[in-house]
């Protein structure tokens, strides 16, 4: 699958699908979305559903199967699969509007991990007959950007799933992204080193 974004400033992308792959597909080595100047590895023999033929829409996120989903679904909106559930980690980031955004729930900590320099808890929940353990955090790129990291699996694979959610977020880091306007002006966003060579899916 791939996909052409038309980027204003960087913050308004609007990215359309060209091209159409019916099945999971397996994903590059590492994650970058320079729209948001984040970077993370993928775990080993993940899997990914390509985003439906046009489609079109933002960059906010990507769903990693750590196990094969039987099918990607056509849904012409978002990311479909089945079985719903197949264990995933979700990452999902959008511009944080700071006192705007609702109030997260109560977390049942489950342990710590260090994210963009700071400790943040890791949350355990139950949905939908899955556990799941969710990580939150705050990073700089052209303003605050809040990401959300889920794993969402079944209680036998947890230990498993939860050593490559682990991996995944011990590999994330904001990156730097230069980009120039039409008026040929250079204009630098995030932190960190440069954005590495790899693909938003």
């Amino acid at each position: 699958m791939y996909r052409m974004c038309w980027v204003a400033l960087v913050a308004a992308q609007v990215c359309t699908s060209v091209a159409w792959a019916s099945g999971p597909l397996p994903p590059p080595s590492r994650y970058v979305t320079q729209n948001y100047g984040l970077t993370f590895n993928i775990p080993a023999a993940a899997s990914y559903c390509p985003l439906p033929q046009g489609w079109v829409g933002s960059d906010h996120g990507t769903t990693i199967f750590l196990e094969r989903p039987k099918a990607c679904d056509r849904g012409n909106i978002e990311r479909e699969f089945s079985p719903p559930s197949v264990p995933r980690i979700d990452i999902y980031y959008a511009y944080w509007m700071g006192d705007e955004e609702p109030k997260p729930p109560a977390c049942d900590v489950d342990g710590w991990t260090t994210l963009f320099g700071q400790r943040h808890a890791i949350c355990f929940g139950q949905t939908n007959g899955m556990v799941t353990e969710e990580i939150s955090a705050l990073y700089t790129f052209d303003g605050p950007v809040q990401v959300i990291v889920t794993l969402a699996t079944t209680r036998p694979r947890l230990k498993q799933d939860l050593i490559a959610l682990r991996a995944l977020m011990a590999s994330m880091r904001s990156c730097e992204v230069t980009t120039t306007n039409a008026a040929g002006k250079q204009f630098v966003f995030g932190t960190g080193q440069p954005c590495p060579a790899g693909a938003w899916f």
